[in-house]
């Protein structure tokens, strides 16, 4: 496994950060693309500057590679979402929200995973021999609809409103998986989807409790419960699944 290299896109992020670390302790070399620079220290790992929505930066990141060949998996988390802490005017009704906004999200989640994946086939030519996975990021709101009554205050107030553009992105994610999933199989590449529903991440104590209550198991996932599914589809033990949706969300969707 030393000569493996797992490319994350979204390094830098709450996810994207714990899947580099985990996949450092399995062994394997990582390198991350993105914007920001990842504060993750280790001589298996590599940060390469790069706005992915950009396709000539994506290309120069990744020719940079000592030897693409030995790239075995390849996980796109980058995307933005706004929060509820969030000023951004996207957080607004929905017929308030920028599709200036809305174009820079599809950018970074849909033509920025496009971008990568080209080009790390473009990189592999036809060596179809080894095993290789995509794992595209989506979310729970790639299969319902979000609850907007969980971002009100006690009071009633509606002071944030999870975007339109989130949806629709996630819901294309489920879209590109299987599309993918088709086209890639008799090159030995799988692609699947990790859709997690919240993420316990310091949120506001009363938005904790409202999605609780929609969630069969109670609690919020883990980081550490999303990074799990993200080892077994970049393992051998998935060699047998693709084009899935695995949708990991303490049953809030079958609710």
């Amino acid at each position: 496994m030393n000569n493996q290299v797992v490319v994350v896109t979204g390094g830098s992020g709450l996810l994207g950060s714990k899947i580099i670390e985990d996949s450092i302790k399995q062994g394997f070399t990582v390198f991350s693309l993105d914007i920001t620079e990842s504060k993750y220290k280790s001589s298996k790992f590599r940060h390469v500057h790069c706005d992915i929505s950009s396709q000539s930066q994506v290309n120069s990141a990744l020719e940079s590679f000592t030897n693409p060949k030995e790239i075995v998996a390849l996980v796109h988390c980058a995307a933005l979402d706004p929060k509820v802490s969030s000023n951004d005017s996207v957080a607004t009704p929905f017929e308030d929200q920028s599709l200036e906004t809305i174009s820079r999200e599809f950018d970074v989640s849909i033509r920025g995973g496009l971008n990568v994946i080209q080009a790390f086939l473009k990189l592999i030519g036809n060596d179809w021999e080894t095993n290789r996975s995509i794992v595209l990021m989506g979310s729970d709101l790639g299969v319902i609809s979000p609850d907007q009554r969980v971002y009100r205050l006690e009071d009633g107030t509606q002071t944030f409103f999870k975007p339109i553009s989130y949806s629709i992105l996630k819901h294309g994610i489920v879209g590109m998986t299987k599309y993918l999933a088709t086209m890639l199989a008799e090159r030995n590449i799988r692609v699947n989807c990790i859709s997690p529903g919240p993420i316990l991440d310091q949120q506001p104590s009363a938005l904790i409790k409202e999605l609780e209550s929609r969630i069969p198991m109670g609690r919020l996932a883990s980081i550490s419960e999303i990074v799990g599914v993200v080892n077994f589809l970049t393992s051998d033990l998935s060699n047998y699944v693709t084009g899935q949706n695995i949708v990991v969300d303490g049953g809030r969707t079958i609710w």
